[in-house]
């Protein structure tokens, strides 16, 4: 009897189109149209980006092994608490304005949710994606801590969500409109996250930690590859560049640019004294906090004088206290005054309070003041 030949077993070829490229050229072409309109953070953003493309990469490539650092308590409670900070930082992030007087927070918008996408995607490999897994590919153990996480999930959503958004609607005027502006803007991707994700946050918070045959099973498990290694260092520098550019932000001394010129053009108003007497002076500053997580505080005025007091053109109004860019940083203004003293001094005083939304309970003040005699001393600038 002659056997029957064996089969000659084809190499399969990989779809061109897989779930996980569609996704990863989609977020590509999302992230390079909205960075084009933000010049000042568009270059250090791209590199990001690409970290947080390689990061994900690594991720999906990295699986979960008895005892890896995925899989541990401490590791998937801390993803938990961080996706619920970031939760709390896109609520109070309002929706990019290009007439903002505030700057735009489009770039800090776009970070957020870059950073929360990476940290689902580490969390879909801490729960080995259970809670979204079919009936099919989980145990009986599994089947029942999903369906735990999932009553519990809706329960925390309920309370979490349609509580804050009830109290916000009959609390005042003002957490009406918090509650309008938050869901135009990064609100809208919270909503989602917790309504999408909440189940996986649970069961990794809930999921109790290695039993003892998962402990015989890790010390007899071979070392961590290194392609594991890699994913897990891409993804500590992902999660922590940007608290580390929100610590830069209290820590780094503010980079100032000044400019004294001429009258760039004519007089918006005139001083007391005769023309043939007056100076005018034009007076540009610029001082920049942080990088990347940063706030861009700028004073353009014009002041003139006559030897006998020195007085405000333009430039020096409650309208011209206001940050020139923000990205990811809360500028709170303190103190915007106009002074002239009996010696005909003009003095101009714009004080802010600058923290990062990643961080805010480190602050730190900047100040710009502009002191001018009636003789045209510069006293003070910036």
């Amino acid at each position: 009897m002659i056997a029957d030949p064996p089969i000659r077993q084809r190499r399969l070829r990989r779809p061109a189109f897989t779930a996980t490229r569609v996704t990863l050229a989609i977020l590509v072409g999302l992230l390079t149209l909205t960075i084009l309109p933000f010049g000042g953070m568009g270059a250090w953003l791209i590199g990001y980006v690409f970290l947080v493309l390689a990061t994900c990469v690594a991720l999906r490539n990295a699986r979960r092994q008895p005892g890896s650092w995925l899989g541990r308590r401490v590791v998937r409670r801390g993803l938990v608490g961080l996706i619920a900070v970031t939760c709390v930082v896109l609520v109070a992030t309002p929706a990019p304005s290009n007439t903002s007087d505030t700057g735009s927070t489009g770039g800090g918008l776009l970070l957020l949710v870059v950073f929360l996408v990476v940290l689902n995607i580490a969390l879909g490999g801490a729960t080995q994606r259970v809670a979204a897994a079919p009936d099919s590919s989980v145990d009986e153990r599994q089947e029942a801590m999903r369906n735990r996480a999932h009553r519990i999930a809706y329960v925390v959503f309920a309370v979490a969500v349609g509580g804050t958004a009830v109290v916000a609607d009959v609390a005042s005027q003002q957490t009406r409109s918090w509650l309008g502006w938050s869901f135009r803007g990064g609100g809208l991707f919270a909503f989602l996250e917790l309504l999408f994700v909440l189940p996986a946050m649970v069961l990794a918070f809930l999921e109790p930690e290695f039993r003892p045959s998962d402990v015989r099973e890790a010390m007899e498990a071979p070392r961590q590859s290194t392609g594991t290694r890699i994913a897990l260092t891409l993804l500590t520098l992902t999660v922590g560049l940007p608290f580390l550019m929100s610590v830069l932000v209290a820590v780094l001394p503010p980079r100032t640019a000044t400019t004294i010129q001429a009258p760039s053009g004519p007089l918006r108003q005139q001083p007391g004294a005769p023309s043939a007497t007056t100076t005018c002076r034009e007076f540009f500053a610029r001082r920049d906090v942080g990088y990347g997580v940063q706030a861009a505080l700028q004073l353009h005025a014009q002041v003139c004088w006559d030897g006998r007091r020195a007085v405000e053109d333009y430039g020096m109004n409650q309208s011209d206290c206001h940050p020139d860019g923000t990205d990811l940083v809360t500028v709170a203004t303190t103190q915007c005054t106009r002074t002239t003293d009996a010696k005909g001094t003009l003095a101009f005083t714009y004080r802010t309070s600058v923290s990062s939304g990643l961080t805010p309970f480190l602050t730190r003040q900047v100040t710009l003041q502009l002191v001018v005699d009636r003789n045209g001393n510069v006293l003070q600038f910036p």
